[in-house]
């Protein structure tokens, strides 16, 4: 399947969807008020990455990098990086958290990584679905824990990242020591406007420097 953002054509397989579509009208405008552009950003957790293909769209980043642990979710930013005559600009990863990604710096990383850390937090989505195991999934949070651990040698000392959460299954406190830990420091917690009964809402963090 197709989806058309402006003049990009993003491949993705609804499975793969985890509201990125939905959720990128507010990436847009907490990244333009309080950050602005950037040289080079990372979307982590991308799936079909309608979240960097679009900021690449909106020219926030000149280049962009995606990584993903599945297969068919890499195929699809292939496709969409193909179709689109991205590959001077987009490089995809196929990793697990970050652990295949050679070493190099972004200037801003974002993303909708899995919101619930054990099967019986899973709820009902908005469209009255149920939540998908293979993008709301991130058993005893340990995807997290892995990107707050290894997060720090990607970023530049004034580099920042943009996460969405979801209130229903976790709070900033949640990920606060496991931040901490990784050198980091919860910058600022952002409401997402969005009328949405889930209450997700935005991490902005940067370095500890």
């Amino acid at each position: 399947m197709r989806y058309q953002y402006k003049k990009m054509k993003i491949s993705y397989k609804p499975h793969l969807d985890g509201d990125g579509r939905e959720i990128y009208s507010e990436f847009l405008r907490i990244i333009r008020s309080k950050i602005g552009n950037v040289e080079t950003l990372f979307e982590f957790c991308a799936g079909p990455a309608f979240i960097g293909f679009s900021l690449l769209e909106d020219r926030i980043c000149k280049k962009l990098v995606l990584a993903d642990i599945e297969q068919e979710a890499i195929e699809c930013c292939r496709k969409t990086i193909k179709e689109n005559g991205l590959e001077k600009t987009t490089l995809v990863h196929k990793s697990n958290c970050l652990e295949q990604i050679p070493p190099q710096k972004w200037d801003l990383i974002v993303g909708n990584p899995p919101h619930f850390y054990k099967k019986e937090n899973f709820g009902i989505r908005e469209d009255g679905e149920p939540t998908k195991e293979i993008i709301s999934m991130d058993q005893d949070w340990k995807i997290h824990n892995g990107f707050f651990r290894d997060i720090g040698a990607y970023m530049e000392a004034d580099s920042l990242i943009l996460l969405v959460e979801n209130g229903r299954a976790s709070s900033p406190e949640t990920f606060r020591d496991m931040i901490n830990k990784g050198g980091l420091n919860i910058k600022e917690v952002i409401k997402c406007n969005l009328d949405r009964p889930s209450k997700h809402y935005f991490m902005l963090i940067n370095k500890n420097v």
